[in-house]
């Protein structure tokens, strides 16, 4: 199948008496050697620059992957299969018991609730079961996760999901003990439902020992013939690399080509650029400049930004420009610009800004405009597009019909949770969920747009592998609504696994903001442009007119906006997870620059690394197999500290005899002010001088990401090194390196400029390993 080659068991199942098959269970085998992750382009020929991206997505995966798949299929249907708890599998299988073989000894990893926020602990306990959470479930064994000799060799993570119908597939531990799942939605939920489903699931009928279980959500009221509900079960070594492998399975199955990073890069530039948001926690959040209608209010605001050299390249309207139930509060009735809102239409002002709009939409109201030509299923004041796959694209579709005329490059669908779970027919009937997630993603295909989910289940960070236009996911709260709304390290695991790019949300880049609508300041302006530009999604500011720290904004982007990300977040150290974690916030990433070294004849991929921490309370000792660098390794790093912007004054050497020390870094109880730490790793690179002189490049210093595949293109190592650059015209760019001679010694760190051309935005930076002198070459003439 879709996945790769398989082989197979299936069991029959039969009523007592007849011989019709009621159901079907198999346990699905695939051979390793043919789901490897899709493979990198050839890198043959072309030099440096042409070399092969990441291999995929996201972080170092497998070169195969472990992977059974465990079925239950309904040949005939059934029938009356609720058993009035979404909460609750109505369909059974798999089912683990808890308490034998290695499970009480390892660790878990899920996701829970609202944002798919991370929840861990030892053997099951408190796992969030639900049709809210705990999927995926991530098994750790913590004692191969913590020793850099085993960490490669061992497999130590196991991942179970879902395969398909995210929607309405549950996971959850039934104990017996106390008659009740780990956690319930429904409000008729009660101690028999529980018991009822517990003695369904267990092989004892009814034991002692609590059991895991997967099944369909037991609201569900019937099983089509034919459906077929299935388990993914991924092992791996390491919880990132196992993560990898089991989001190309996922992403494999639902047909979404993971390798398309670049394009989604090129393609979406809420994600290349510096954008502005106006949603919860901006300063002009339901609130305008003055008097000013909200047409003039960003019309201003874009024309501070023109005049104050603030490169924004995108702009977000909140909920507050279309047509709602209520004011504030209200579901969608009229997706269309009010008139006091905009006057002019969204026409008129995309003629104003001149660049790609994120556009917010919220759950349908009872009362929506749409009711009139489409089916819903109304409840209370909520409303669910019902009605097949066909009717939910064409209600899409006509939603999204004016996209080109307002220049909408994104729409943001806000409130999922909500959606899902203030209309029961989401959950009683197995398509539903399913076909308005994919009706939208439908009609964003047809329209050329990309898709944000925004306030999402677990569920919808799976489903989004079936929809292939959804790139980008939020991953925190609101911003504003609590003071550790940036740590995203946990969060953007999943999402980053699944194909996505996380979202912060956004954030202020000036500590005060007078008149602001919510009475408070920002503490941190400097951490929250960090996390943004680490996490690889949006990074957008939202400052009132006036107050934006540009010195702030340098940090994350060039001149023209294009934001210096890593290749994949920042995200949590895989000791976060175990038994003794950090303190505090530790997170790690990597850019990866292609290089050719001297007298190769192929370029190899090269990564320079990352690590960050912020409210730690406890100095931690980071060693390098926990950055991703193996044990095995023969190439040998340099590390340093973020210097505010100003190259390092010196260069350390990193190996596991000589870790970094992250020190304490406590949010201080008044404040709220949160102190960060921010070092670079950078590997040795060979020279083909005679004296066997050794460069540790260090990028460009003045940003948070010094290596930036969107700053250094190609590193090539013949007579001297010479190093492709990026940049917008006139953009004088320096990079900054340190020389290590033949007895070992590290010299200071020194830094070359060179300037982009006027008529170019590349240049060639040649550094001479003989004495440090640079040369510049415009990348025409150099090619």
């Amino acid at each position: 199948d879709r996945l790769g080659s398989y082989n197979g068991t299936v069991f029959e199942w039969q009523a007592a008496t007849g011989n019709t098959t009621l159901m079907e269970t198999a346990v699905l085998r695939y051979n390793a050697g043919t789901l490897g992750p899709d493979a990198a382009p050839s890198s043959s020929g072309g030099g440096a620059r042409e070399n092969a991206k990441d291999k995929r997505h996201g972080f170092d995966s497998s070169d195969t992957v472990r992977l059974v798949v465990l079925q239950q299929r309904f040949p005939s249907g059934a029938e009356d299969t609720t058993i009035g708890d979404d909460s609750l599998p109505c369909t059974c299988y798999p089912t683990i018991d808890t308490a034998t073989g290695a499970l009480p000894s390892l660790r878990y990893l899920t996701q829970n609730r609202i944002f798919g926020n991370a929840v861990s602990g030892p053997a099951l306990s408190g796992y969030p079961g639900s049709i809210q959470g705990g999927t995926p479930l991530v098994l750790l064994n913590e004692s191969s996760i913590n020793n850099a000799a085993s960490y490669d060799s061992q497999q130590n993570t196991l991942v179970l999901s879902p395969l398909r119908y995210h929607k309405i597939g549950v996971q959850v531990v039934l104990d017996p003990a106390s008659n009740d799942s780990s956690q319930s939605n429904a409000a008729s939920n009660d101690n028999s439902q529980s018991n009822a489903a517990y003695t369904a699931c267990s092989a004892s009928g009814g034991g002692a020992s609590s059991v895991w279980a997967a099944g369909v959500t037991g609201l569900a009221e019937s099983i089509p013939a034919g459906f077929v509900h299935s388990t993914a079960v991924v092992s791996g070594c390491g919880l990132r690399r196992t993560l990898a492998d089991w989001g190309s399975v996922l992403l494999r199955y639902g047909n979404k080509s993971a390798p398309a990073h670049e394009q989604r890069v090129i393609e979406d530039d809420t994600v290349r650029y510096l954008s502005y948001w106006t949603d919860n926690g901006a300063f002009y959040y339901y609130h305008t400049n003055g008097i000013e209608s909200y047409q003039n209010t960003m019309i201003d605001i874009a024309q501070y930004h023109l005049s104050s050299g603030i490169p924004v390249q995108a702009y977000q309207l909140d909920s507050y420009w279309y047509f709602k139930h209520l004011w504030f509060d209200g579901g969608l009735v009229y997706w269309e610009p009010k008139e006091d809102i905009f006057p002019n239409g969204l026409e008129f002002l995309q003629s104003k800004l001149r660049t790609p709009m994120v556009l917010h939409n919220r759950w349908f109201s009872s009362s929506n405009y749409y009711a009139q030509n489409f089916p819903f299923a109304n409840q209370g004041a909520w409303a669910f597009p019902i009605g097949g796959l066909k009717n939910t694209t064409e209600l899409f579709s006509f939603i999204m019909r004016h996209a080109s005329a307002w220049g909408m490059q994104v729409y943001e669908q806000d409130w999922l949770i909500d959606q899902f779970l203030n209309v029961n027919v989401t959950r009683t009937d197995v398509h539903s969920a399913e076909n308005w997630l994919l009706g939208m993603g439908h009609a964003a295909a047809e329209y050329g747009l990309w898709i944000q989910y925004c306030m999402p289940l677990p569920s919808d960070y799976h489903m989004s592998t079936l929809v292939p236009r959804v790139n980008q996911i939020r991953v925190s709260t609101d911003y504003h609504t609590q003071d550790t709304q940036w740590a995203i390290g946990k969060t953007s695991l999943f999402a980053w696994a699944l194909g996505l790019f996380p979202f912060k949300d956004t954030f202020w880049s000036t500590e005060e903001q007078p008149g602001n609508f919510y009475r408070t300041t920002e503490p941190n302006p400097e951490l929250q442009a960090l996390v943004s530009v680490l996490s690889t999604g949006p990074a957008g500011i939202s400052d009132k007119i006036g107050l934006t720290n540009l010195t702030v904004v340098n940090f994350m982007c060039t001149l023209n906006g294009t934001l210096l990300k890593p290749n994949v977040p920042a995200t949590s150290i895989e000791a976060t997870f175990t038994s003794a974690p950090p303190s505090g916030e530790l997170w790690s990433t990597y850019a990866a620059v292609p290089v050719l070294g001297c007298g190769s004849s192929s370029p190899q991929l090269m990564q320079w690394f990352l690590s960050m921490s912020a409210d730690l309370t406890s100095p931690y000792r980071l060693y390098p197999f926990q950055l991703g660098i193996s044990a095995s390794s023969t190439t040998s790093y340099a590390a340093y500290q973020w210097n505010n912007g100003m190259p390092p004054a010196s260069l350390l050497l990193f190996s596991s005899s000589s870790p970094v020390t992250h020190p304490p870094s406590p949010t201080d109880p008044t404040t709220k002010h949160t102190p960060h730490s921010l070092f670079g790793y950078a590997p040795r690179i060979g020279t083909c001088s005679s004296n066997n002189t050794q460069i540790y490049l260090l990028g460009d210093c003045s940003k948070f990401v010094p290596m930036s595949q969107q700053r250094v293109l190609a590193v090539e190592v013949t007579s001297s090194v010479n190093i492709l650059l990026s940049g917008t015209m006139r953009e004088n760019i320096g990079i900054s390196f340190a020389f290590e001679d033949e007895n070992g010694s590290i010299g200071p760190v020194q830094t070359a400029y060179c300037e982009i051309p006027a008529d170019r935005t590349e240049v060639w930076m040649e550094i001479s390993p003989s004495d440090g002198t640079s040369l510049c070459a415009p990348a025409a003439f150099h090619d």
